[in-house]
């Protein structure tokens, strides 16, 4: 094949008998032209691809999933998985010479994010989490953001309830989003009450509010009924009782109420001062 060294002048000299003549004529030999192919190359899937060619006055692209183009720097949108591979691009300068080039174009897919949130009673701690990615971006309910990965709401309330949702970035600096939710449940309203009662007396105590119970007191004292008595009383009864109930979402409340066991009178009986033989006569 003919090279740029076969540029110059060329000499033919011709003969007939003794008689002979020569010519000359100038050879130009053009160079290909060099193509090249700048791409954005690696993108994310659902961004687009940018081509950009140079090196010619024409130019011919052809490249994956059917792809062909005749501009100078074609834009693929939005790009797919299939539009990974390779790209060729044909160029064809001012003195018709053609040359090739290709360039190969990556396409990452987005990560897979994964996210949860939880159910949880009032004032307790909200747990969020969620996988897939290097970086994470928070948002939710009453300005909520947190660049965690597994964030915690501490002493939630109503207003934290509802909707989560999750940025996810990977290390090829792609995203996705997930979302997740926070339940919040009341706390039950618990209440209790007991009577103050005489020594030897029953102690009555009353709860309500909740599906279970739990009560503790003075010396001790335990009890898993929600209306439980204490018979006989004594005075080492008195004191603080308290309950925690729980509720059927499993949340839990306390009161409490305080008890005085009350001694018993002691009557006495004392005699006038009159004295005499019985009996005895009014006045």
């Amino acid at each position: 094949p003919v090279t740029m060294l076969a540029n110059g002048t060329y000499t033919l000299l011709a003969s007939a008998g003794t008689c002979t003549a020569l010519t000359t004529v100038v050879v130009t030999i053009n160079p290909l032209p060099t193509p090249n192919i700048v791409s954005n190359s690696p993108v994310c899937i659902g961004t687009d691809i940018n081509l950009t060619g140079n090196g010619g006055t024409n130019y011919a692209w052809a490249g994956p999933n059917g792809f062909i183009s005749a501009a100078q720097n074609p834009t693929i949108s939005p790009s797919t998985m299939q539009n990974s591979g390779t790209y060729t691009l044909v160029v064809t300068d001012a003195n018709s010479c053609v040359n090739f080039t290709t360039t190969n174009v990556i396409v990452n897919a987005q990560p897979i994010v994964s996210s949860s949130g939880s159910t949880v009673c009032e004032n307790a701690t909200a747990n969020l989490s969620a996988s897939g990615g290097v970086t994470y971006s928070w948002s939710g309910p009453g300005g909520f953001t947190s660049g965690s990965q597994n964030p915690q709401i501490i002493n939630v309330q109503f207003a934290a309830a509802g909707q989560y949702t999750v940025l996810v970035t990977d290390i090829n600096t792609c995203t996705n989003t997930a979302v997740t939710n926070i339940i919040v449940n009341p706390a039950p309203i618990a209440n209790a009450t007991g009577n103050n009662p005489c020594l030897n007396d029953n102690i009555n105590l009353t709860a309500t509010g909740g599906v279970t119970y739990s009560w503790s007191g003075p010396g001790g004292y335990s009890s898993n009924l929600q209306n439980p008595t204490i018979s006989p009383s004594t005075f080492n009864n008195s004191g603080n009782y308290i309950v925690t109930v729980t509720d059927v979402n499993g949340c839990i409340a306390t009161a409490n109420i305080n008890v005085t066991v009350n001694p018993i009178p002691v009557p006495s009986i004392t005699s006038g001062p009159n004295t005499g033989c019985a009996p005895l006569c009014v006045q």
